[in-house]
């Protein structure tokens, strides 16, 4: 076992050895890759997006530490689904998003964060 641990270190310092310098990320790339990190992010809250982290658990007026996030407190929301078929797939489709809230909270997780 030690013998295939040291060969596969071998191999993986001979290829950063050969490796070229990383070339600088082209401004655009960078942008985008911020844009997925921020995405990933602002999907935490049921509803909304969050305004930042919480603090020792407390969040400003107006917002409930939901996921170690502050999210919006929305008004409550029947959390039954009113249809009698609901797609999760739809759910963060544009254009159908607000929809999806209004008649698929269950769904979708849009039920308020209090």
């Amino acid at each position: 076992m030690a013998r295939a641990n040291r060969r596969g270190f071998r191999r993986y310092k001979q290829k950063r050895k050969n490796r070229k310098p990383s070339e600088e990320i082209p401004e655009a790339e960078e942008e985008e890759r911020i844009e997925e990190r921020l995405t990933v992010t602002n999907n935490v809250c049921p509803v909304g997006y969050p305004i930042g982290e919480c603090v020792s658990r407390m969040c400003p007026d107006g917002y409930s530490c939901y996921k170690n996030s502050c999210c919006a407190v929305t008004p409550e929301i029947n959390c039954e689904d009113s249809l009698p078929k609901c797609y999760t797939y739809l759910c963060h489709v544009d254009g159908y998003t607000d929809f999806m809230t209004q008649f698929c909270p269950k769904t979708c997780a849009k039920c308020a964060v209090v």
